[in-house]
């Protein structure tokens, strides 16, 4: 009878013993698959059942990137930008002062029409009779009523200067002085500073001297009363006809700055030059006045340091290339109501 060799429950003849535990393993492999096989109904769900396969890869995901670009090529790219950058930059400068310049242009420029406005306003109320005269001067220091205290001392040139009685609203004088209606005007140009103005630099400015009625009518030792006594004893004192001016830009109002010359014309009815009774009296009414007014723009005013420089330039300020580039002309003819 044969001798059998029982392994987890199997019987198996015993042929040889070397065959013993390759004969183990194959019975526990059995074993282990019938106990699987019976309770894989009891099982949670995927246990005992073979894993399914990974899915394939996208080959797009595990596609060739494209080449980059190469240092020379980034190289050139940053060179090309550097410069657009550059040139860009220099047109924005550019662009920057030319608006700049064109605003001092404009702010100086305004100054001189608004300077025209007041001076056409205030000649339209001109009173001129046998007794009354007005005053037009090429010479400033040769004026009595102007007393010129500023530091530039009196100046000689850049301009005419024009000193009348006008007829005024109450709402244009000072309320508390103005009980009438006939003050005392003028326009005159001097060197000097004033403290409005941005870096408190001296240059030719136009000044507006006015005196309300009451100031008009009696200042002190002038005006129109003392003058009229004059006139009256047969003597007319002409010097006490207009309270002083003080010749400062502090003291009078600056009407226009960067003024570089200001003519003041009487005209008749023909449009001819009026006649002065004396000197630079006047005491026929015109009918037109000719108004000239140059200025510079801020910017080459600037460029003229002293007072000299601005004496350099009139008469013959026409034929400067300084003139040309950077002044303007603005002209006003004013009719004289009758």
């Amino acid at each position: 009878m044969k001798k059998l060799f029982t392994v987890y429950g199997l019987r198996f003849p015993v042929i040889a013993t070397s065959f013993v535990p390759v004969l183990k393993s194959a019975a526990r492999r059995i074993a282990m698959a019938n106990i699987l096989k019976s309770r894989r109904g009891n099982l949670p769900p995927g246990l005992g059942v073979p894993p399914k396969p990974l899915p394939s890869p996208n080959p797009k995901l595990f596609r060739r990137s494209a080449p980059a670009f190469s240092l020379v090529e980034l190289l050139v790219s940053m060179t090309i930008l550097t410069t657009l950058m550059v040139l860009l930059f220099g047109f924005f400068e550019q662009a920057t002062r030319a608006w700049q310049n064109s605003e001092k242009k404009v702010d100086a420029f305004r100054e001189a029409r608004a300077a025209l406005f007041f001076l056409k306003r205030d000649l339209e109320g001109l009173l001129v009779d046998a007794s009354i005269p007005f005053f037009q001067s090429d010479d400033p220091s040769a004026f009595s009523p102007i007393i010129y205290s500023g530091p530039g001392g009196t100046p000689t040139a850049n301009g005419d200067l024009l000193f009348f009685i006008s007829s005024q609203s109450f709402d244009a004088q000072d309320s508390a002085r103005g009980k009438s209606d006939l003050c005392a005007v003028g326009y005159y140009p001097v060197y000097d500073r004033d403290s409005a103005a941005m870096g408190n630099r001296r240059s030719y400015r136009l000044l507006r001297y006015f005196k309300s009625s009451d100031d008009t009518w009696e200042n002190g030792s002038a005006g129109l009363k003392v003058f009229l006594t004059t006139v009256q004893s047969g003597t007319p004192d002409y010097a006490v006809l207009f309270p002083p001016a003080q010749g400062t830009a502090d003291r009078d109002e600056v009407i226009a700055r960067n003024v570089v010359n200001f003519k003041v014309q009487p005209l008749d009815e023909n449009y001819q030059p009026l006649l002065a009774t004396n000197g630079n009296r006047f005491n026929t009414k015109p009918a037109f006045f000719d108004i000239s007014l140059t200025a510079l723009n801020q910017e080459t005013a600037q460029k003229l340091s002293v007072q000299d420089d601005w004496h350099k330039l009139p008469p013959g300020y026409s034929n400067s290339p300084l003139f040309k580039q950077n002044a303007q002309e603005f002209r006003l003819r004013v009719a004289v109501p009758k």
